[in-house]
Parts: C-alpha cells; structure tokens; sequence
C-alpha cells in the first residue's frame, strides 16, 4: 500500500517538510521521508503521520489514516506562512552587511537571528518585529508591527 503526503503553502505550492509514520495511537516510529511529496510504502494497518515544516516549526498531525491492501492515499498538508528579505542602505547608497533579529510583535523572544546583505525569512502569519543592527555603523533600526500575511512575500528596505 501507498501513502503520498503532499506538503502545500497558502499558494497551493508545493513545500519542503518532513514526514514520520507511527504505528496509530503509539510512539512506535515506522518510517520517515523528507521533500516536498513524502512517498511511503506500508503494511495495510492504521497510521498516523506527523508532518513538521521546518522554517516555521510548526507540527500537523494526520491522524486514523486507514491502509487497506493495494490502496494508493494521497494526503494534503496546508502551512501558512509569509517571507520577508531585509535590505539596509547606508548614508552612501550602498547595501549594507547586517544583523538581522525578528521578534513576534512586542515580545523579546527571538524566533529567528541572521545576517547578511539581505537576510530572508520564512515566518508564520502575524505581526512581527525586526531588529536591523548595522555594526560598521553602530546603528540599529526597528521595523514595529510587520503585518506577515499567508502567501506574502515582502521586501523591506531600510535607510541607515
């Protein structure tokens, strides 16, 4: 028997995630495969699946997935999430190396730290805030309540 999990965005994009099979109601992992269309070959029986999207860290569980003999299922997971790449630009004109810390919007718990010319992250729906620290410059500018929406993908630049 056949079982495909299909990892799909808010775009119906398919998207890299990683599946792990369990044996239904218990912690007895069977398999596990990652990418954007996990295939498995199983025993008929009953199956739950967890699938994890890795950039957001978010689990789903697909639960009861009943496998007879010769069945071929296809099960769909849909992840929302937004992307935002930050650029800086320093007094010059030119792009900046930067320090990048985004926090969900009035909280000091980081969810992701990167730095670069410009920095990307894939980030869950909501409201954000972004830390951009240019140390060249001993400068450091706040970007308060990004609105992250499913699907978007925003460009953010920012003049130093």
């Amino acid at each position: 028997s056949k079982l495909h999990i299909k990892s799909l965005d808010g775009n119906h994009k398919a998207i890299f995630s990683t599946a792990v099979v369990y044996r239904a109601g218990t912690d007895e992992k069977i398999k596990k495969a990652s990418g954007s269309n996990p295939r498995f070959t199983l025993l008929p029986g009953v199956y739950d699946v967890k699938v994890t999207c890795s950039p957001i860290k978010t689990d789903k569980w697909l639960r009861n997935i009943v496998l007879k003999a010769g069945d071929q299922i296809e099960k769909q997971v849909y992840f929302a999430f937004g992307k935002i790449k930050v650029t800086g630009v320093g007094p010059d004109g030119k792009k900046l190396y930067l320090g990048v810390t985004v926090y969900p919007a009035g909280s000091s718990d980081m969810i992701h730290r990167s730095t670069g010319g410009s920095p990307r992250f894939t980030l869950k729906p909501g409201a954000c805030d972004i830390s951009i620290r240019v140390s060249s410059l001993k400068a450091e500018k706040w970007l308060r309540g990004v609105a992250i929406e499913d699907g978007a993908d925003i460009q953010q630049k920012v003049q130093f």
